[in-house]
């Protein structure tokens, strides 16, 4: 996963990442809801300010090895969830 986000000039700068796990939908039931997803790194930077990630349903198919900038796959334009990060050591 790449994860660029930081203000440069008083300008914030911030990327976008897709991932795909395609046997998701082989593990959870399709009349299960998922209540709690966590998405772990091992990165810490003491000088990074805490920011925001959202994450958003991709609604139309794509191949992890061809996307790039021209041909993003659709998403959701509403977030499935919104949380803060910060990668500070504790």
């Amino acid at each position: 996963m790449n994860l660029y986000h930081y203000t440069s000039g008083g300008q914030t700068l911030q990327s976008q990442t897709y991932l795909r796990y395609p046997d998701l939908r082989d593990l959870i039931p399709p009349d299960a809801t998922l209540t709690s997803v966590q998405l772990v790194t091992p990165h810490e930077d003491a000088q990074l300010q805490s920011f925001t990630v959202q994450a958003q349903a991709i609604t139309t198919a794509w191949d992890p090895r061809t996307v790039s900038f021209p041909n993003l796959p659709s998403v959701n334009p509403s977030p499935a969830g919104i949380a803060t990060w910060d990668l500070r050591p504790d």
